[in-house]
């Protein structure tokens, strides 16, 4: 697990913390956006991280940042985050295998589908019975 700085100004801070141990700007740039040269993408990842500057990152970039410094055992960023928002700091999920996400993925979707012929057997009073 990398050094954690115990406080940060604000989660764009937390961001550079996470950034700087995940190599660097140079290093998270080219993994954020590979068809950029390396120096390119730190100079933009420096762009949107810095308030003063128009550039800023999207959504995803984001999360693939929050997503390597995970697998980084890299913290502060997330943990700002849930500061900010006033949640409680998650704990790290053991990493599942494939088929562990596609079991989970289909039980998640027959949950939906009976929910959904639930309620369609509500509105119609005929019952739906599942695919087995």
């Amino acid at each position: 697990m990398q050094s954690q700085q115990l406080f940060h100004d604000d989660f764009r801070d937390a961001l550079r913390h996470a950034v700087k141990a995940l190599g660097g700007l140079d290093t998270v740039g080219a993994d954020l956006w590979p068809a950029k040269s390396r120096k390119a993408a730190g100079a933009w990842l420096s762009d949107c991280l810095n308030p003063e500057r128009p550039a800023k990152l999207d959504l995803e970039e984001v999360v693939q940042i929050l997503r390597m410094a995970r697998d980084k055992g890299v913290s502060c960023a997330i943990y700002q985050l849930c500061d900010e928002l006033g949640y409680e700091h998650p704990e790290v999920a053991a990493p599942k295998h494939p088929a562990q996400e596609k079991a989970a993925r289909l039980e998640r979707l027959a949950q939906e589908f009976k929910r959904l012929a639930d309620e369609v057997a509500a509105e119609t009073r005929h019952p739906i019975k599942a695919v087995s």
